[in-house]
């Protein structure tokens, strides 16, 4: 886990300042905990949507830490190992990384998103160049399946036009499927 990150969230615990959606990203990323499973990796761009959407709806003001008891340490590991090992150095920073409770609901956190974009992930390993798709926005959560798309405008214009002012229209299932 990088030393960086684990300093800036004891920082930000020690003064009280809440963190980002892509802070907490990146530590739960680094959790020994968590496994991150293929979603996180084949569909990054919408699990970091997703996952910035569920962060702000249950942390609006961002995440507040307490600070731990637990310092920051720096100790240096060679790559070689006939290297030697320097010793740590303890920093006035408190180490979030051991708190249990924010890194458990963190991991819940993640694991949900996780799961909502599965069948998105799935769709995707099915079909490479796919996104974007009438049928890969069938397959996403609801809350990444709206913005702009071409294929949904392009449904969505025939629709409209098929309507017209009516309430509803017989249209034959193979003008659909033509879609």
């Amino acid at each position: 886990m990088p030393t960086t990150l684990k300093i800036e969230l004891g920082r930000r615990a020690a003064r009280g300042i809440p963190i980002s959606a892509d802070l907490a990203l990146a530590w739960v990323w680094y959790l020994p905990e968590n496994s991150p499973r293929t979603a996180t990796t084949r569909c990054a761009a919408e699990f970091a949507r997703l996952w910035a959407i569920r962060f702000h709806a249950d942390y609006p003001g961002g995440m507040t830490l307490r600070p731990s008891k637990a310092r920051v340490e720096l100790t240096y590991f060679a790559a070689n190992a006939g290297l030697r090992t320097l010793a740590g150095r303890e920093l006035d920073i408190p180490d979030v990384f051991e708190q249990k409770i924010p890194a458990r609901k963190l991991i819940a956190l993640f694991e949900g998103v996780t799961n909502d974009l599965d069948a998105y992930s799935r769709w995707l390993g099915r079909n490479p160049d796919g996104a974007g798709s009438l049928a890969s926005f069938a397959t996403l959560p609801p809350e990444l399946a709206t913005g702009p798309s071409p294929a949904l405008d392009q449904l969505a214009a025939w629709a409209s036009g098929r309507l017209g002012k009516n309430f509803a229209v017989k249209i034959p299932g193979t003008e659909i499927l033509g879609l």
